[in-house]
């Protein structure tokens, strides 16, 4: 490839055009289409129009949380929700393999110090 790019512009340099067109495309990129004068305000109006609103923004920033955060607020939920379901007796919340499981990671941690 090395050596294929030297050749090009070798070529190119020596007054080849079509060496120098095909370096140009593959190192600058292919031009784009100049921008029509007459249209210049109605594609900003378009680029305009298409941007968010204010309030959506704001909607955004109010309702937007981090999936992270969310998971763990509510992992942090539910364990306080069980525990407090499993203290306080409340079997409608709390099934009795939940209850097992949960009074069995208490007894590790328990066992552990924690």
């Amino acid at each position: 490839m090395k050596a294929l790019g030297a050749r090009l512009l070798d070529l190119a340099m020596g007054g080849d055009m079509a060496a120098a067109r095909v370096l140009l495309v593959y190192a600058l990129g292919k031009p784009t289409a100049a921008p029509d004068p007459d249209w210049l305000d109605v594609d900003q109006w378009a680029l305009t129009a298409a941007a968010p609103a204010k309030a959506e923004v704001l909607q955004v920033l109010i309702d937007a949380v981090r999936p992270t955060l969310a998971a763990a607020v509510c992992e942090a939920l539910v364990a306080t929700d069980a525990k407090e379901a499993f203290d306080s007796g409340k079997s409608r919340v709390v099934d009795a393999d939940f209850a097992r499981q949960f009074s069995a990671i208490r007894q590790r941690k328990a066992a552990k110090g924690r």
